[in-house]
């Protein structure tokens, strides 16, 4: 696992996830097949360096502005991924935060999957649950998470200009019975 820690967005967290499902329901094969996966789809995005330059918060803005007009010449997550962290945008923006908390990540990554209800966030979300199902295995937990919080931010940047367009909000629907679903069903 730490050999594989500088990949975390390999197949946009795909090879995660899938690890993530197979130790959890104990299945052998499945977790060589994941591991497998993973080691044939490593894809290192940049070294990783720190700063104390901005928080994450303010790393997420920056990259958001930088990236706010940008178009991407890949057809897939993972190949976006790849694409924005050889861009000298991300590579400026690049060095993760060293105060860099999973509480923090935690909040942000849902804060911003809420804001835009875009599928790419939405992945950085299962990728974050399977991150920390995985935690365990990383003998440096902290490098772990500044590792994994490189690959999000990559992610994060691929989404362009729709961070800067707020999703509408839907009002929440009332909590009706199975009566009364059922009913407006007919």
């Amino acid at each position: 696992m730490p050999r594989l820690i500088a990949s975390f967005n390999a197949q946009a967290f795909q090879c995660m996830i899938r690890l993530s499902c197979a130790i959890k329901s104990q299945q052998q094969r499945e977790i060589a097949y994941a591991l497998a996966y993973w080691v044939q789809s490593y894809q290192l995005i940049t070294p990783l360096s720190l700063t104390e330059k901005y928080n994450a918060e303010q790393q997420l803005k920056q990259l958001a502005y930088a990236f706010s007009n940008s178009s991407f010449q890949a057809n897939n997550m993972s190949q976006r991924i790849f694409e924005v962290a050889q861009h000298p945008n991300y590579l400026k923006l690049a060095p993760v935060p060293v105060d860099i908390t999973i509480e923090k990540v935690l909040q942000l990554v849902v804060e911003y999957y809420r804001k835009t209800n875009n599928s790419t966030l939405l992945h950085g979300i299962t990728a974050l649950h399977a991150f920390i199902e995985l935690l365990q295995y990383f003998p440096d937990q902290q490098t772990a998470l500044q590792w994994f919080w490189q690959s999000y931010t990559a992610a994060f940047a691929t989404v362009g200009k729709n961070l800067q367009q707020p999703r509408d909000v839907l009002p929440t629907s009332p909590h009706l019975s199975w009566l009364e679903t059922i009913t407006r069903l007919r």
